[in-house]
């Protein structure tokens, strides 16, 4: 299942946002997702750490420095709570199916 959302969020990441971020005047692009609790494999236990990999692959696919802000929540509820409380700024959010 991790092998799958890494396989997806880079999927996303890089033909949805690629050309946005790139015509940004920053150093480095910035992308805020916004996922459920130890969806993405984070390099712990000897594993591929999925953040950091994609970042090294924005920048092959780009030539430009990808900052990834990763903030896990650990229900739908405590996602929908956050989110119509009025947090924004998030590029990439992950409900469950019952929630979208």
């Amino acid at each position: 299942m991790k092998k799958t959302a890494c396989i997806i969020l880079a999927l996303i990441m890089a033909f949805g946002l690629a050309a946005g971020l790139t015509a940004c005047g920053e150093a480095t692009d910035k992308v805020y997702i916004y996922n459920l609790g130890e969806y993405l494999a984070d390099g712990s236990e000897g594993i591929f750490d999925c953040i950091s990999g994609f970042e090294e692959y924005y920048e092959d696919l780009t030539g430009r420095k990808l900052k990834v802000y990763y903030t896990t929540f650990d229900s739908n509820e405590d996602l929908y709570a956050k989110i119509s409380g009025g947090a924004s700024g998030y590029d990439v959010i992950f409900p469950s199916d019952y929630m979208v």
